[in-house]
This record gives structure tokens, C-alpha cells and sequence, in this order.
């Protein structure tokens, strides 16, 4: 056992995933410590590109009005010859707008620079009294049975201090030569290609402002009317690479540290932050002592297959990107996305901790997680769909699903008229913490108008007014019991057709808590 004071969870490295992470435990109540080796936070506007999933992920987490106030709409590119003068090879969409919907409010990307989104979730951190320990480097780890020692050296000028840090759980995600990673001894397999790319923000002079610029890069070609201020460059090939497992003991791998590809596809930035809030809602419960440390075994569990499929995607798009001709023809292949690109069907449907009794998963073992051959029915272990115009029957207030599902607790929406069933179900919820879940009655627009006794109870008491609820969730019939149970990462965790399916549900994930 540690003696003196033992951090619930250090985190090293500030990168996207690394600081998701320490916002989905702050909010949830965990301290934690966050420290990263470089003397200064990083610059330059790699990983760009927000994928949908990602701004609803930012949006749980009560990031995304301060992502859209400074991000920019997703714009056409023109591809040009690099030296090859002011006229465009081509001009497309990586992903054509489309309109919202109302189980999908954020349906584009967006570009955002990833010191600026980094610079977001800091201040975010900041309201909790967290802040980045900078020029803090890990030299070794040492696990032990029941916490983690960590031995780190901060920099104060020309002399290094050394500090002896006990924590409880430890998290690397210190990027792609991940220090974590190498004193875990963790394999990271996979190849560098032999295709060149040159990465950098350049000023350039003429060109239209409406558009994004891709310069086609030729060897041998040098600058001509394209040349102006250099911000940030460098050179670069892709490797493609990921680990074998994301933990050891009470070590854990997330973003870069765990898996690096090609860019193509903007999927990298966006993985990590998954990681992050996966890992985050589980090591919470863990933390406060309501789930036992198995449930940290479903990390690996359920964000691999997403991972390795990943990897999978972004190198068909290299292969296809490094086919473009010297005229351009070809060069929309591997920059244009397919929806499936945008993560919203990205789903953990295998999961041992996810469970569906409207329609069961034939085979466990057939892993669909980029959603490839998922179709249109909304299953336990996918992304849970919004829906608008909601009614609060005990103030008249509308609201949203996306307005009432938390990234600090589990959200049971009870579809239901039979008020007996109400009643059997509040019953069951108040054997689990009350804090830990949130529960919300949701009647079809043809049911009651007043509040029921049997409602005393639940948190929320709601109207489908304009039926989105019950038609993205595909309830048919108000008279059948149907409840939907959405974990604190935005996931369907559960879809039961009663009492025995919902405490199954739950004991399953707070299993050091329930009465």
C-alpha cells in the first residue's frame, strides 16, 4: 500500500486524448494530474478535421459552443501542382454539407487546428483548478498490486527536480514514442511507408479564402508564386502502427501511444478522443467504488476492433491518395469521405457489457465496429440518436435527448404508458445510487398530460410532441415497455423490455454498488 498522497489518476501526456480524458473524470468528480514532457503547448494545425461524432462528444461535454465559436465550417478544396502557378487541378468536397436532422444535429465536419482545440479543453480543465504540468518528463513506471509509481523529473531551468508520484491508475497518452508505452514493453507493430509528405502552414499570396489549399507536391519542384511566411513545417512518412492491448495491470494506452496511420480520412484526432471518454466513464465508476475494476477490461474490449478497422480505412485512403497523376486526376479519391468516415455509426455492439433484448446479436464474435453492414435498426452498443421537441410535462419546457443525457452518469429512458411498469422500474432504480443514473419517462404525444404518482420517482417526465423520440428509438407501440439505458460516453448501453432486463443491465455495470 502507498503511504502519503495517492493520485486517483495521473494522465501523461496534453494531447486531445489526454485532456478529454481528464475533463469526462473531472466532471464526474476524480481529480486528476495531468503532466507532459514539452516545455511549452504545442502549435501548428495538424488534425484539423472534427468529425460529427466528435462535436457531439464536445457537445456532452460542454465543449462544443466554444469548438463552433472558433472552428470553421468544413470548405471545398482546390488542388493545385506544387510551383505550378495559381490555377487549380481541381475543386471538390472532402465531405459535401448536408442538412441536420433530428437524430443527427451536427451532420458536418468541422476544421479546427488542434493546438486551438487543445487550448479549448485546457480551459475547461482550468474551471475544474486542473492545469498541465509542463517540462514534466516520466522516466519509469513501477507497478505494484494496489497503485502505480510513477518517477518523474520537472525542468526549472538548468536543474532538473525529481518527484516520486503514487497514483491508482496511470494513462499514456504521450503520443507515438510514448514513454508509457515503452516502459510497459508493449509491442507497437506495424510498418512506415515510403511515400513522402510534407505538412506545414504556409502564407500564399492570390488565392481564393473561401477555399482550403492542397498543393500536389512533385520532387524536384520548387516554390514559384507560392511563396510566403512558413508558420510551421515538416516532413514526414506515415507509419502504421498500433498495440497489441491498450492496458497492463493499472496501465492504460489512448490515442497516438496506442495506434498511428495515415491522416487520410481524419480519423486519427477523433479515435483518440474516443479513447478518452471511454475509458473515462469507467475508470470514474471504478473510482467512486461502483463498479468493480473489471468493467476496465471493456476498454480494450470494445475500442480494438474499432481501432484496427481504423487502421484498416485510413490506409485504403493512403493507397488511394498516393495514386493521384501529376495532373490532378485521381486526387479526390483519397481526401473524399464516406459517412461512414464521419464515426456516427461507429458502435460497440459485441461488448459483454452492452445488451439488447429487442434484437439480440447472433454472433458476438462478428465485429461490424465502423457500423459497415449495420443497416437502419438502432441497436444496443451504437451511437445514440438525438431527438428534439420533447416536452417537460412538469414545467412545459422543450428539451432534447442530447440535452438530458450526461457524461457523469447513465440515462434510462423509459418508454412507457403502462403505469404499473413505471412504478416496478423506479423500484428497481432505487437499488443503484441515485447520483449514478438519471431517469426519464417518455410518453408518445398521445399520452398522459399530467404527472402520475408513479412518476414520483424519476428525474424527468416527458412528451414526444413531435414523435422523434419514438421514431429514432423505433418504439411502435407506447403500450409495450421499452427502455433504452445511454452510458456516459453518448452509447446505447442497454435496450430491455422490462424490469428483469434493466437490473440485469445495471448490475452488469455498477457491480460494487448495487443493494
Amino acid at each position: 500500500m502507498a503511504t502519503g498522497a495517492v493520485t486517483p489518476v495521473l494522465i501523461v501526456g496534453a494531447g486531445p486524448s489526454g485532456l478529454i480524458l481528464a475533463l469526462t473524470l473531472l466532471m464526474s468528480g476524480i481529480n486528476v494530474r495531468i503532466i507532459d514532457k514539452d516545455p511549452e503547448f504545442h502549435v501548428g494545425q495538424r488534425g484539423v478535421g472534427i468529425q460529427p461524432r466528435t462535436l457531439e462528444l464536445y457537445n456532452l461535454l460542454g465543449v462544443l459552443q466554444d469548438v463552433r465559436a472558433t472552428g470553421l465550417d468544413m470548405m471545398p478544396i482546390r488542388l493545385y501542382k506544387f510551383g505550378g502557378g495559381i490555377d487549380s487541378l481541381k475543386t471538390f468536397y472532402v465531405s459535401p454539407p448536408v442538412d441536420a436532422t433530428a437524430a443527427v444535429p451536427f451532420p458536418n465536419p468541422m476544421l479546427l487546428g488542434q493546438n486551438r482545440a487543445e487550448a479549448i479543453l485546457r480551459s475547461h480543465l482550468e474551471k475544474y483548478g486542473c492545469y498541465v504540468e509542463l517540462g514534466t518528463e516520466l522516466r519509469t513506471v513501477v507497478q505494484n498490486l494496489d497503485y502505480v509509481t510513477a518517477h518523474v523529473v520537472r525542468k526549472d531551468g538548468d536543474e532538473e527536480k525529481t518527484e516520486t508520484i503514487a497514483c491508482r491508475w496511470m494513462v499514456g497518452a504521450d503520443g507515438s514514442h510514448s514513454a508509457v508505452r515503452k516502459q510497459l514493453r508493449l509491442a507497437f507493430g506495424g510498418e512506415q511507408r515510403s511515400e513522402q509528405s510534407a505538412v506545414g502552414e504556409i502564407e500564399v499570396q492570390g488565392l481564393d479564402v473561401d477555399f482550403r489549399v492542397l498543393l500536389q507536391y512533385t520532387p524536384h519542384l520548387q516554390l514559384d508564386t507560392w511563396q510566403g511566411d512558413v508558420a510551421t513545417d515538416g516532413d514526414s512518412s506515415p507509419h502504421i502502427r498500433m498495440v497489441d492491448r491498450l492496458m497492463e495491470g493499472r496501465v492504460f494506452l489512448a490515442g497516438d501511444a496506442a495506434h498511428v496511420h495515415s491522416p487520410a480520412g481524419g480519423q486519427g484526432m477523433n479515435s483518440s478522443m474516443q479513447d478518452g471518454v471511454n475509458l473515462g466513464w469507467k475508470l470514474a465508476l471504478v473510482e467512486k467504488g461502483l463498479a468493480k475494476p473489471q468493467i476496465l477490461v471493456t476498454y480494450d474490449e470494445e475500442r480494438m476492433p474499432v481501432l484496427r478497422e481504423m487502421l484498416k480505412l485510413t490506409t485504403d485512403l493512403l493507397n488511394k491518395r498516393t495514386a493521384t497523376r501529376a495532373d490532378g486526376r485521381g486526387g479526390e479519391l483519397g481526401l473524399t469521405n464516406d459517412d461512414i468516415l464521419k464515426q456516427l455509426t461507429i458502435n460497440y455492439r459485441w461488448s459483454s457489457i452492452v445488451l439488447d433484448e429487442r434484437t439480440p446479436l447472433v454472433n458476438p464474435a462478428v465485429y461490424d465496429p465502423y457500423g459497415l453492414l449495420a443497416g437502419t435498426v438502432v441497436r444496443a452498443g451504437d451511437r445514440a440518436p438525438d431527438a428534439p421537441g420533447m416536452r417537460d410535462i412538469r414545467t412545459n419546457a422543450k428539451t432534447s435527448v442530447f440535452k438530458i443525457i450526461s457524461a457523469s452518469c447513465h440515462t434510462v429512458l423509459l418508454f412507457s404508458h403502462d403505469q404499473a411498469q413505471i412504478k416496478a422500474i423506479s423500484a428497481v432504480l432505487r437499488k443503484f445510487p441515485a447520483h449514478a443514473i438519471r431517469s426519464v419517462v417518455i410518453y408518445a404525444k398521445d399520452g398522459p398530460t399530467t404527472p402520475s404518482a408513479s412518476e414520483d420517482d424519476t428525474d424527468l417526465v416527458l412528451v414526444d410532441d413531435e414523435g422523434y423520440a419514438y421514431t429514432g428509438y423505433q418504439v411502435c407501440d407506447a403500450r409495450v415497455t421499452s427502455i433504452i439505458v445511454v452510458r456516459p460516453d453518448g452509447v446505447i448501453g442497454a435496450i430491455v423490455l422490462g424490469v428483469q432486463g434493466l437490473e440485469t443491465y445495471l448490475r452488469l455495470v455498477f457491480s460494487a454498488a448495487a443493494t
